[in-house]
């Protein structure tokens, strides 16, 4: 609860631009998670797909698309206003 409630308070810190971007962001990264992560996790439980990696779970991977689409988002949602 309170990462929760220290996040609100980091982005109401932000100036208005810099939260649009940041909210933006985050959007994208939530929709790609219902696109991709979400299917995928499902297929994977129901044994659909196989993941045979030693170095990374399912979720691990989910993990990592949506901070690269955070990050990613962020990057060209911050020079789109430069």
């Amino acid at each position: 609860m309170g990462t929760i409630i220290a996040h609100k308070k980091h982005l109401q810190s932000l100036d208005e631009l810099h939260q649009k971007v940041t909210l933006d962001a985050m959007a994208i990264t939530l929709g790609v998670f219902y696109i991709v992560g979400a299917p995928y996790s499902l297929l994977d439980s129901y044994e659909v797909i196989s993941f045979d990696s030693g170095i990374a779970t399912p979720i691990a991977a989910i993990y990592v698309i949506m901070s690269v689409t955070y990050m990613v988002s962020m990057a060209i949602g911050l020079r789109r206003y430069q």
